[in-house]
């Protein structure tokens, strides 16, 4: 078990793969672990922990966190969503995500929209 960091974006933006342990009876897999976090250089506290169910097509976001800063780890459980994400610095990036997690900095404004409608 554990995670790769499958690619990085505007310097602090980590698409993060879990790795899931696969046997007969299904699998087990690890969304979020303090120390394989600190070993990648991905934040390792994070104060909120959300779960939202948006239909094809809806668009969450732009969000900003200024008082006090706060990262965010986001995870696309199914499907795919689209990652919008603009810094302070006003550099964007925007990219498909598929299943997995993605951490954002605090430093970024993010929003996501569905892309599939699979449940």
């Amino acid at each position: 078990m554990g995670f790769v960091v499958e690619s990085r974006h505007l310097g602090d933006i980590a698409v993060i793969v879990p790795k899931p342990y696969r046997d007969e009876r299904g699998f087990f897999m690890e969304v979020y672990r303090a120390d394989q976090f600190r070993e990648l250089g991905i934040p390792d506290k994070f104060v909120q922990d959300n779960h939202s169910f948006s239909r094809k097509g809806v668009l969450r976001g732009l969000h900003f966190q200024w008082e006090p800063p706060m990262g965010k780890l986001m995870r696309v459980s199914r499907g795919t969503a689209f990652l919008v994400a603009v810094d302070t610095e006003a550099k964007r990036i925007d990219m498909t995500l598929p299943e997995g997690l993605v951490e954002v900095n605090r430093a970024t404004g993010n929003g996501a929209k569905s892309e599939d409608q699979k449940r």
